[in-house]
């Protein structure tokens, strides 16, 4: 229980658009009414999965020193040729020069603002100014950029974000296939009354 003044869920309670509706035990789970989609999602995806990778890595003993053994010994992910994907990783893995890496984010990409660009941001609301990572959305791990020049200001070359071409983005590429999801697909719950 909270012991300050304001209880703790309250600026949950402000800024969550959306309503979450739980079947109750008589009422089938297919009949439950669809969560809405927020524009926060984009920006919590990266902790929801940090999160409940870590709970499956830990084991049947949820506890704090197992969600880091997990988490550290999870194997690095395989680095696509193109070096699109970002690649995070936690513990020791040889990437980093003195040893442990608490911070994930493993690589990095150069990117530059464009006040002339138009398109999304990741919350979906469209407008004015984009920031474009130069090489087509290349990145780089540490040590790997090199001395060749990057290509910073070219737009020719950069790229704000990959789309299917329908988000309105002028400075925006194809999604390449080394991002396009290759995993299996799913059914849909039926979600009608």
């Amino acid at each position: 229980m909270a012991n300050d003044k304001q209880p703790r869920n309250s600026a949950a309670k402000r800024t969550t658009k959306a309503k979450t509706r739980v079947p109750t035990t008589d009422e089938p789970v297919s009949t439950a009414v669809a969560t809405i989609a927020t524009e926060r999602n984009a920006i919590i995806e990266g902790n929801a999965r940090l999160l409940f990778t870590g709970i499956q890595l830990a084991g049947p003993d949820l506890t704090p020193e197992n969600f880091r053994a997990g988490i550290f010994a999870a194997p690095l992910p395989k680095l696509d040729a193109t070096h699109l994907r970002e690649t995070v990783s936690f513990g020791d893995h040889g990437l980093w020069p003195k040893g442990s890496d608490y911070g994930g984010a493993d690589d990095y990409a150069i990117v530059w603002w464009n006040p002339d660009a138009s398109g999304q941001d990741e919350t979906g609301a469209k407008g004015k100014g984009l920031y474009e990572t130069v090489q087509g959305g290349r990145r780089f791990l540490i040590g790997t950029m090199g001395t060749a020049p990057l290509g910073l200001f070219a737009k020719p070359g950069s790229v704000a974000y990959f789309d299917d071409g329908s988000t309105g983005c002028d400075v925006c590429l194809p999604v390449p296939d080394a991002l396009r999801w290759t995993g299996p697909t799913y059914p849909a719950p039926n979600l009608g009354g």
